[in-house]
């Protein structure tokens, strides 16, 4: 059973999903991208560069678990490049959902081993995902 901050906002996306997806969208283009601009949010929000050095740095996955989540990730990015490209098979909700299901579940795997990054990771979500839903933040993000 998880506790702490990141469980109870895990329960409250359970009620409101559309909260959580953005941290793992942009996750994702750092992962796979390897972007040095940063996506800063207003409120403090982690930019995509350092949750990309703080993901692929902590403990608290292991290496396969690392490869599985990029592999997954490299997925939904491509989607979503072809969702804003207009020729994409799924709505932007529908990807979305999927980010959210990954989302939550690395959150579940840092939780224990490294609560800060699980902390920073849900603070951050919303000013994320709002650069990785807009066609032209998206496209400024992808430019090398």
């Amino acid at each position: 059973m998880m506790t702490g901050l990141a469980a109870d906002k895990l329960a409250k996306l359970r009620v409101a999903p559309n909260f959580f997806f953005g941290a793992l969208a942009a996750l994702a283009l750092g992962l796979v991208l390897g972007m040095p601009a940063a996506a800063h949010g207003d409120s403090g929000a982690l930019d995509v560069a350092t949750l990309r050095v703080r993901l692929k740095d902590t403990p608290a996955i292991g290496a396969v678990a690392k490869l599985r989540l990029k592999s997954e990730i490299e997925d939904l990015v491509s989607d979503l490049a072809a969702f804003h490209a207009g020729r994409g098979t799924e709505t932007l909700e529908d990807l979305h959902a999927r980010y959210r299901d990954l989302v939550l579940r690395v959150i579940a795997l840092l939780e224990q081993g490294d609560a800060s990054l699980a902390h920073d990771l849900t603070v951050s979500t919303d000013p994320l995902w709002a650069t990785l839903a807009d066609p032209g933040q998206f496209a400024s993000l992808t430019k090398s």
